[in-house]
């Protein structure tokens, strides 16, 4: 009688059912860590207009005032003391994820 060596279905399925599940939670860690990876740079974003306009605002930059407009996919850095009533030669776009 021959003995034959080798895998049965029941271990390769098992085997293959691990794996999936090791898989499954490889990419979902990694998209959160995407996704908190997009966050951060937007964060900053926002951190460093607001900055800068209050430094513009503080130090008389172009003897006026500045300001912050968020839209949608974009923050807006702007001369003036309201965003309809800017001065457009002298503003700022920081595109946003997604923008």
């Amino acid at each position: 009688m021959k003995i034959i060596s080798g895998f049965t279905l029941p271990e390769l399925l098992l085997v293959l059912g691990i794996m999936g599940v090791l898989v499954g939670i490889t990419a979902a860690i990694s998209n959160t860590s995407l996704k908190n990876t997009e966050f951060d740079k937007v964060v900053d974003t926002v951190r460093g207009e607001i900055f800068a306009a209050q430094s513009d605002t503080i130090a008389g930059t172009l003897d006026s005032e500045w300001g912050v407009a968020f839209f949608t996919n974009s923050i807006v850095r702007y001369k003036g003391q309201n965003y309809l009533n800017r001065d457009p030669v002298f503003g700022t776009v920081a595109e946003t994820v997604g923008g």
